[in-house]
């Protein structure tokens, strides 16, 4: 198994960082209609859980701006990080592989990885060529909700040029449970609260969504684009009242260039557009709309070994606009900007493998203020300095004894700097402090693996 999130494409086995891999029949077993749910038992990884139709991934202990979210490589730049009952903008159904690397992986992804990284992968660009057609669908009915799901992918190439369709729906209606959805001790602390029995009220869900890709491969590389739109509305189970309606279109390109004669030996290029609009409906009512767009990119080379060094580094830059817009609008509308600069290295000693890098990164977080809650708008730099140090001893074919210490910084996001003003479907007022400097971390891991 090699993991596409290496800079260098390393062997599973062989990593200093501890990954773990979801993809073939066991991501066909373990799909669920939230990402969060999907991932849920692999070893360090829970799930937020907020009701059937809303949950993201927590990594040990971990969640929200500490857990980098990526589709292909590049940022999911939705809502989801910041409230629980915000889904993430990410359908299994149509996903084909998950990885997820459990502790600090800033080195590649920023300062929004401290405590881990998800990157889902779903062949919307193939990477290698595709001969003839190839199709394949699944269907999905029962379980305690009732869901009904159905998913197609369609792939044709004539070996240089490929062409992939892909699209899903599923409907599913209110949980069903054992006994009354209202504990004892809510219900005596809101004695006039309805109670229901036998059902979760307000967990019915409907989703649909597909894409369409093309890319042009050849043996040392490939270069393609692809289109992709989802929509989901489902119930927010803390509010009976409350329905969200969200919509994700996104733009990706990528390519990658190898074997080049030269210093580079090769090259990657992601790039992913996103366009996110959610809004909150109360009976019927638009209450509040969240909107976020913007993009995430990233260059990564790779050099000719420099005597025993082998290694690679890059380039990643970003921008994101943010609005909420209503009622219960939390934030101002805020832009932020980033750049980064990352190198990794690697050196084998016989059975020992040691790897090291750091990341420098740049963020700039502006906002637009308006009202009495959020003016006057600031503007905040930040200069986020990160590192790891990593090595692997394979003493035997069958054990490899691994370790990696890493020191993170993160700059706080948006909402940690701005947000003033109450969060109703969290029962809670978010106050941010435009004061705060970049969070600091330092983490060790230790690992013995078997295969």
């Amino acid at each position: 198994v090699v993991v596409t999130g290496n800079l260098l494409g390393s062997e599973l086995f062989e990593l200093a960082t501890p990954v773990s891999v979801l993809e073939g029949s066991a991501l066909l077993r373990e799909r669920r209609a939230t990402l969060g749910d999907t991932l849920n038992g692999l070893p360090g990884v829970a799930s937020t859980g907020f009701g059937p139709n809303a949950s993201r991934p927590v990594i040990r202990g971990l969640d929200s701006d500490r857990i980098r979210m990526l589709q292909n490589g590049t940022s999911v730049l939705d809502a989801s990080s910041l409230s629980f009952d915000h889904a993430v903008a990410i359908d299994p159904l149509v996903i084909e592989r998950a990885e997820v690397v459990r502790g600090p992986a800033a080195l590649m992804y920023g300062g929004s990885a401290v405590g881990g990284v998800v990157n889902v992968i779903d062949n919307r660009i193939p990477q290698s060529a595709v001969q003839g057609i190839n199709a394949r669908g699944e269907t999905r009915h029962g379980g305690a909700e009732r869901e009904k799901s159905s998913s197609v992918l369609f792939e044709a190439g004539n070996g240089r040029f490929a062409l992939h369709l892909d699209g899903y729906t599923r409907d599913t209606d209110d949980l069903r449970i054992k006994g009354a959805n209202v504990s004892p001790p809510l219900r005596a602390l809101e004695p006039t609260r309805p109670v229901t029995y036998g059902a979760l009220p307000n967990s019915a869900s409907r989703a649909e969504g597909g894409a369409a890709g093309v890319s042009l491969t050849w043996d040392k590389g490939y270069a393609g684009v692809s289109y992709s739109g989802m929509q989901t509305r489902y119930g927010t189970v803390a509010e009976p009242t409350v329905n969200i309606d969200m919509k994700n279109n996104r733009w990706d390109a990528a390519g990658e260039i190898r074997e080049l004669p030269h210093f580079i030996t090769s090259a990657k290029f992601k790039f992913g557009s996103t366009d996110y609009e959610h809004k909150e409906i109360d009976l019927g009512v638009v209450g509040t709309t969240f909107r976020s767009k913007g993009y995430d990119s990233r260059v990564e080379l790779t050099h000719k070994p420099i005597g025993i060094l082998k290694g690679a580094f890059g380039l990643q830059w970003g921008d994101l606009d943010f609005s909420a817009r209503g009622t219960e609008a939390f934030v101002p509308s805020t832009h932020t900007q980033s750049q980064a600069l990352f190198v990794f290295e690697e050196v084998q000693f016989g059975k020992l493998k040691v790897n090291g890098g750091a990341r420098h990164e740049r963020t700039s977080v502006r906002s637009d203020g308006g009202g009495p809650r959020f003016d006057p708008g600031q503007k905040r730099n930040f200069n986020a300095n990160s590192g790891s140090l990593g090595a692997a001893w394979q003493w035997h074919p069958m054990l490899a004894l691994t370790g990696n210490l890493a020191h993170t910084e993160r700059a706080p996001t948006f909402y940690e700097l701005f947000a003033n003003g109450p969060h109703v479907a969290t029962n809670a007022y978010e106050v941010g402090n435009r004061s705060f400097a970049a969070e600091k971390s330092t983490a060790i891991d230790i690992a013995l693996r078997a295969k």
